[in-house]
């Protein structure tokens, strides 16, 4: 009889032959868990689907799922009721709109993902 963590790693497994974002974040985005670096989960969203008109291979989904997906990849997010500004390390501040915004996440020009571990 398989035990709890035989479940747990073939239940992980599952789910990860199945993470839909998995190379889209690794290749399209440098993941720095820095809350200066943001953007708006309706942009990202965008951003995915636009991906998608290029590249078949990647899976249809629905902006919520899609969130889920974000949420299970371990992207962080904030939501905001009224407008806010961040300052980033160079002193630059600048304002946002309320709404939903995925943190620690930075757009790639092109190539691959940068991760870098916290200290």
């Amino acid at each position: 009889m398989p035990t709890n963590t035989h479940i747990a790693e073939a239940t992980s497994g599952y789910i990860q032959s199945n993470n839909a974002l998995d190379d889209w974040l690794k290749n399209k985005w440098t993941i720095t868990n820095a809350n200066t670096d943001l953007i708006s989960a309706r942009e990202c969203y965008i951003a995915y689907k636009e991906d998608r008109s290029s590249d078949p291979s990647m899976r249809e989904l629905s902006e919520v799922v899609f969130a889920q997906l974000m949420t299970y990849n371990k992207i962080g997010v904030e939501k905001h009721s009224s407008p806010f500004s961040r300052t980033d390390d160079d002193g630059v501040v600048t304002q946002y709109k309320c709404g939903k915004y995925y943190t620690g996440i930075k757009r790639l020009p092109e190539g691959g993902a940068v991760f870098i571990e916290d200290e």
